[in-house]
């Protein structure tokens, strides 16, 4: 009989393999060959004992765990999801392969301007702005303000821009 195995994958929501930051990786604490940095989409499956295992991921910084499944493929193993310690645990069954899948969503900010007018305090429509990371400008610059003076850039990755 072979050894029952323990499989691991990583994702992103709405992105199931690559992430939107080439080179973003996931710490996890396994056992054996499991544990590591894995990147967007990568899976790792190793054969261990049957036994009670424990599978913890380091969610980075900018990224929340928005779930995880585990499923047996022949039935005989049980697994319990801790979403919120980002825990799996499981009971391999002798002859069995476990699937733990575990998605990640990038948590994404916002850049709002208010442009005024610094001699009357009055709102001003139509001014243009041009936001830059890393040198170039981002996708949608440049900006202009509406009626109300405002801009709001949203679904921006978190890191350094430039308004100018």
């Amino acid at each position: 009989m072979s050894l029952p195995a323990l499989r691991i994958r990583r994702r992103c929501s709405g992105s199931p393999d690559s992430s939107p930051n080439p080179g973003d990786t996931f710490a996890f604490q396994a056992p054996r060959t499991l544990a590591g940095d894995y990147a967007a989409g990568e899976t790792r499956t190793v054969s261990v004992a049957p036994g009670n295992y424990a599978v913890t991921e380091v969610v980075p910084d900018g990224w929340t765990l928005a779930s995880i499944t585990c499923t047996s493929a022949s039935g005989a193993s049980q697994s319990a999801v801790d979403v919120a310690a980002a825990t799996t645990s499981v009971t391999l069954a002798a002859g069995d392969t476990v699937t733990c899948t575990y998605v990640n969503d990038q948590v994404l900010g916002a850049i709002k301007i208010t442009k005024t007018s610094s001699k009357t305090d009055n709102v001003l429509a139509g001014a243009t702005f041009s936001i830059t990371s890393g040198g170039a400008p981002i996708a949608g610059s440049p900006f202009t303000t509406d009626a109300n003076g405002e801009i709001c850039v949203e679904g921006l990755v978190f890191g350094d821009y430039v308004v100018t």
